[in-house]
């Protein structure tokens, strides 16, 4: 029998196997009686295993070594689900370095801290907390119609798959491939474009909410729609990691301009040329030069951060400063799969609790407490629960009823389903 740690595959067949079945096969909890899957409550106690094991090698023994599980079973201990067809392979030693991965996702993360299970908890953390950072990511949007980027079907990038033929659309955000061929970007930007009315979402309402009881220490947030500005949440306070369409820049001079400036440009695809760099048609060349072709018109690019280019340092500076002063993390309508945004709260200290919201279960992560369904009626009932009234934008949400269910074999996961009553929206 292979040791399971120790194998290496170069095959990139294999690594390509592994990282769809890390980016996309997670059980969301969901029970799985088939005789290839764990339940819920053997794939618990097979992770509580691991953890209280002196070395991996001894699970490894006490589990496929002894012949108790393939390693293809094992592998779904770890929210992981054997239904879809990635997932059935011939070879055995992809098995074995899948569940490599799996195991060392596993060890990795955070340990829960056990005070902390209920509905009741949360809202007392919330209500006794001080300097609570929010890390949000596009669920906190979709309410307003805004499409988030990964999910299947519906997500922007699935849209741009399906509807406009883009094998890879993340190559939209690419650096590289903007300054070599911007026209590419802004070909497909009106697609991009959040809302121009001033709109936001419940969840962000509940972050001012935070604010205006002077418990918002940091709103760290992926999204680029700008909505927290509409919501009035103070710029001391939120920290766009990666940017937004608020301002934009030559990629030339770096001549800095309100995002108002480009937006038509944007809406109709058309490439926004800078205003200060000067045109090289018609000027005379510099003296001691034989030419101006190097003085052409620079390109403007939104002020959202591309792939290839570097998260702006003070940001981490940020991070470090709040690091000592957090006393709750809320992680709300975020997957957090992408990076360095996802490493933000494992440079948090372990001891301060953290809970999640979000419409899905993120396998790769262990929070406290974790409510799943939509962001806004999560909030609203804690809200309620909390004896806060809701303002602003969040008193949509004042006849939502919501149904809080713990979900089965969990001590701290929630399942909330919220019932609109048409009636009164």
């Amino acid at each position: 029998m292979p040791n399971v740690l120790e194998e290496h595959i170069e095959s990139s067949d294999v690594q390509s196997f592994i990282e769809r079945v890390l980016e996309s096969n997670s059980s969301s909890g969901n029970e799985d009686n088939s005789l290839d899957s764990c339940t819920v409550p053997e794939s618990l106690n097979l992770r509580a295993m691991l953890r209280s094991a002196k070395a991996p090698s001894q699970f490894i023994d006490d589990t496929i070594n002894s012949e108790r599980y393939t390693a293809k079973k094992l592998c779904t201990a770890f929210d992981i689900r054997p239904s879809l067809a990635d997932f059935d392979r011939k070879d055995e030693k992809d098995y074995y370095a899948l569940l490599a991965a799996l195991v060392g996702r596993e060890l990795g993360k955070r340990v829960k801290l056990t005070e902390y299970n209920s509905v009741e908890d949360a809202v007392f953390l919330l209500q006794n907390s001080n300097n609570i950072i929010v890390l949000t990511g596009a669920g906190i949007s979709t309410s307003l119609g805004v499409p988030d980027f990964r999910s299947k079907e519906t997500g922007l990038y699935s849209q741009l798959q399906q509807r406009d033929g883009l094998d890879n659309p993340e190559e939209i955000f690419n650096l590289e491939r903007f300054l070599e061929d911007p026209k590419f970007f802004y070909s497909f930007a009106n697609k991009l474009l959040p809302p121009s009315n001033g709109v936001c979402s419940p969840t962000h309402s509940f972050i001012k909410l935070l604010q205006d009881k002077g418990k918002l220490l940091t709103n760290f947030t992926q999204n680029i729609d700008n909505f927290e500005k509409n919501a009035g949440i103070d710029s001391e306070k939120l920290i766009q990691w990666h940017g937004s369409f608020a301002t934009a820049s030559c990629t030339r001079c770096k001549e800095k301009v309100d995002g108002d400036n480009i937006s038509q440009a944007l809406k109709d695809g058309k490439v926004a040329q800078c205003k200060r760099c000067p045109s090289s048609e018609g000027l005379k060349p510099r003296p001691g030069r034989k030419g101006s072709k190097d003085a052409v018109t620079g390109v403007m690019k939104p002020d959202i951060t591309f792939f290839g280019e570097d998260i702006d340092p003070k940001f981490q500076k940020r991070l470090e400063r709040d690091r000592d002063e957090v006393d709750l993390v809320l992680i709300i309508g975020t997957s957090l799969k992408v990076t360095p945004f996802s490493n933000i709260i494992h440079e948090l200290p372990s001891q301060v609790p953290q809970i999640y919201i979000s419409r899905d279960h993120c396998s790769h992560n262990q929070f406290d407490i974790e409510f799943l369904g939509e962001c806004d009626a999560v909030l609203a009932e804690l809200c309620h629960r909390a004896g806060w009234g809701l303002k602003d934008e969040m008193k949509k949400m004042e006849n939502v009823q919501v149904k809080v269910e713990l979900c089965q074999h969990y001590q701290s996961r929630y399942r909330f389903k919220a019932e609109h009553n048409a009636e009164h929206e």
